[in-house]
């Protein structure tokens, strides 16, 4: 028995799976479309991800300084001048950004304090941190200026 050979027509050909050319080159060119875009839309978000970052450090700054006041039974003040030394000792981000200190922010030993406001921004955002002047606590919250 000899073997045969069947030659497929182009109607056969056009059954088989896979993509053809112009699907391959549609979707290469939205994908170089997305990523020449994303400069413009990520670095937004990323100097916006930095400012979270950099504001959380903060956060972290003023929660050791009370602690540090309540174990220590000290009476502890936190001024611009403090914050943005420790910023250079420890190579925080939060000098970065532009850094307002409401006057001198004062921790007791039992947990109060004097109160006040800390804020860093950029551009059209800012991380406020708010220190209550009763209890001590810290809040934060996020601000988009117009």
């Amino acid at each position: 028995m000899r073997p045969t050979y069947r030659v497929q027509s182009s109607s056969d050909r056009s059954k088989l799976p896979g993509y053809t050319l112009l699907e391959v080159l549609v979707v290469l060119s939205i994908a170089a479309l997305l990523a020449a875009a994303l400069p413009l839309v990520g670095g937004s978000w990323l100097e916006s991800l930095r400012l979270h970052k950099a504001g959380e450090q903060l956060v972290h700054e003023v929660y050791s300084v009370r602690h540090r006041a309540m174990t220590r039974g000290d009476v502890i003040s936190l001024t611009y001048e403090d914050l943005r030394d420790r910023a250079r000792e420890a190579r925080l981000d939060y000098m970065n950004y532009g850094l307002t200190v409401s006057d001198a922010i004062v921790f007791y030993p039992n947990g109060a304090a004097s109160g006040g406001r800390i804020s860093i921004s950029h551009e059209q955002e800012s991380v406020v941190i708010e220190i209550d002047g009763v209890v001590g606590a810290i809040h934060t919250s996020d601000q988009t200026h117009d």
